[in-house]
């Protein structure tokens, strides 16, 4: 792929070759609230998130103009 092909694109990694990620980082830290949701919050966590899934699913099913292919069970 030569470069030619994207002149208006200003690409900041080589095209060919193997791309090799910057190792390291460090230890990273876990936001507490995610934390217990995946520790001792997963029943509520899930429970939340399914709510969260029927609110936007029922508000999606009530718009008219949106077109729905049927659903498969």
């Amino acid at each position: 792929m030569a470069m030619a092909r994207f002149p208006h694109l200003q690409l900041k990694r080589k095209i060919d070759g193997s791309y090799r990620p910057k190792k390291g980082g460090g230890k990273k830290e876990v936001n507490p609230t995610t934390k217990a949701n995946l520790t001792t919050n997963r029943d509520g966590h899930g429970g939340k998130l399914l709510s969260s899934i029927d609110v936007l699913s029922n508000y999606w099913e009530k718009q008219p103009s949106i077109k729905r292919s049927p659903k498969s069970s």
